[in-house]
């Protein structure tokens, strides 16, 4: 039984809060084929565990921390150019258009 499945996602954010936090310890999930990116550098904790660790017990194995090159997040253009390493591990890009929070949002209730 799986609890939960995270695979090929980019994890892109620009603050000093953890990537995961808690115990992590429970390891009825599966996390792989994913881009970690945190604007500014910076270790990334999965849990109490570094990467490394993480590993360890088998988790993101074939996931990389690594610019997702992103053509402009601070604009909320969140497509990605030429070899962006999320399409190496068989990321899909899908269309963003009408997706997210709109300031129409209310006209269409």
């Amino acid at each position: 039984h799986r609890t939960i499945t995270f695979e090929q996602n980019i994890v892109y954010w620009d603050n000093a809060s953890p990537l995961f936090g808690g115990d992590l310890s429970d390891t009825q999930f599966v996390f792989d084929r994913n881009v970690y990116w945190r604007v500014g550098g910076g270790d990334l904790q999965f849990g109490k565990r570094s990467l490394k660790e993480w590993n360890g017990i088998g988790m993101d194995l074939q996931s990389v921390i690594a610019d997702p090159l992103l053509v402009d997040p601070v604009v909320g253009d969140f497509t990605l150019r030429p070899g962006s390493p999320a399409l190496k591990l068989g990321f899909q890009p899908i269309e963003l258009r009408g997706v997210g929070v709109r300031s129409d949002w209310r006209k269409q209730r």
